[in-house]
């Protein structure tokens, strides 16, 4: 979904319950993107931490609240996510480290040699890595 589709939504916001993928704004910027199983009663859980002046959301399956999530921060990169939930399509430098026991610098090298596209701060696509990791173990980078 587009940012357009996502702003034109901000406004019809009303009772949700159930499972979505949810939206802060500010300014019409997305600033958060957030997952909730409890319907609408989430979003004012971040009035104490995160400054938004609106919000929107849209309806998700529970086995893809993670996937959609992580796509969505990747895509609009908001300020206030600084992590990724467990998805199959993303990963961070940190969960590459946890998930394959490799070094940072070794996960550096990788990157490097490769070129690996970074979708946000040091998040790259899992398949990528996982082939150039593959890659680098054949010609004994790592």
């Amino acid at each position: 979904m587009e940012l357009k589709k996502i702003l034109e939504r901000k406004h019809e916001v009303d009772n949700f319950k159930g499972n979505y993928i949810y939206f802060l704004l500010k300014d019409n910027q997305v600033v958060y993107v957030g997952q909730t199983k409890k319907g609408v009663k989430r979003i004012f859980e971040h009035c104490s931490d995160k400054v938004f002046d609106s919000y929107t959301m849209i309806e998700c399956s529970v086995s893809k609240l993670n996937e959609t999530e992580a796509y969505y921060i990747t895509k609009f990169n908001p300020k206030y996510n600084k992590l990724l939930p467990n998805n199959d399509t993303f990963l961070s430098i940190n969960q590459i480290k946890r998930n394959y026991n490799i070094s940072k610098p070794a996960i550096k090298k990788i990157i490097k040699t490769y070129n690996l596209e970074k979708y946000m701060a040091d998040i790259y696509k899992k398949q990528e890595f996982e082939k150039a990791m593959n890659r680098a173990s054949n010609c004994n980078l790592i």
